[in-house]
C-alpha cells in the first residue's frame, strides 16, 4: 500500500462492509508495517473517537481478542480520522480535502452503495482531490449495462484508467 499511496480515503467508513472486513485489513497491513493514515468518510454522526472505538471493536471481534496485539492495534486506531458529511454537499469534500495532506497521493475507496459512486467522484472531483488520487470501487459497478457505461465514462473523464480499481468481495 505504501508504494501506491500515503494516505486512504474509505467512504462508507461506517457500514457495514467496514465492521466486517476493511478494520480487519488494516489490522493485517499494520502488522506487515504497511501503515498510513487513514480518513474515513461516513453519514453517521460520529468523529475520530468513535471510529477509533469502533474500528478497535470490530478487529477485536473479527481477530478474537486474544489474538489481537495491542501496539498494532494501537498503530491502527491512532491513525483514523473522521468526516462526517453527506455525499452530495461540495463542503463535505472541501472538509475531506482540508484533513487529506494534498501534497501526497490518496487512494479513495469507494465503499458505498453504487447510486452514491458517481456522487462521490463528482464530489473529488469538485474539490481537486481527484489530482493526487486511485480510485478503488467496489462491486457491483453500476446497477446495470447502462448505469455501468455512465460511470465509466465519468471516471474515464477525470481518471486514468490504469488509476481505477474495480474489486469483488
Amino acid at each position: 500500500m505504501n508504494s501506491c499511496c500515503e494516505s486512504i480515503v474509505i467512504f462508507g467508513i461506517t457500514g457495514d462492509l467496514a465492521r466486517k472486513k476493511i478494520f480487519s485489513a488494516l489490522y493485517e497491513l499494520a502488522a506487515q508495517g504497511d501503515l498510513f493514515d487513514v480518513y474515513g468518510v461516513g453519514r453517521s454522526l460520529w468523529d475520530d473517537r468513535r471510529l477509533r472505538d469502533t474500528a478497535a471493536d470490530a478487529i477485536r471481534n473479527a481477530m478474537q481478542a486474544a489474538n489481537v496485539d495491542d501496539d498494532v492495534l494501537k498503530n491502527v486506531v491512532t491513525r483514523l480520522r473522521y468526516v462526517c458529511g453527506d455525499y452530495r454537499d461540495p463542503k463535505m469534500y472541501d472538509a475531506l480535502a482540508a484533513r487529506v495532506d494534498s501534497q501526497n497521493e490518496v487512494l479513495c475507496y469507494l465503499a458505498v452503495p453504487p447510486p452514491v459512486f458517481d456522487t462521490v467522484v463528482v464530489g473529488l472531483v469538485g474539490s481537486g482531490l481527484h489530482t493526487k488520487a486511485r480510485l478503488l470501487v467496489e462491486k457491483p459497478f453500476g446497477s446495470d449495462a447502462t448505469t455501468s457505461r455512465k460511470l465509466t465514462a465519468l471516471m474515464d473523464a477525470h481518471f486514468r484508467a490504469d488509476r481505477v480499481f474495480a474489486v469483488d468481495h
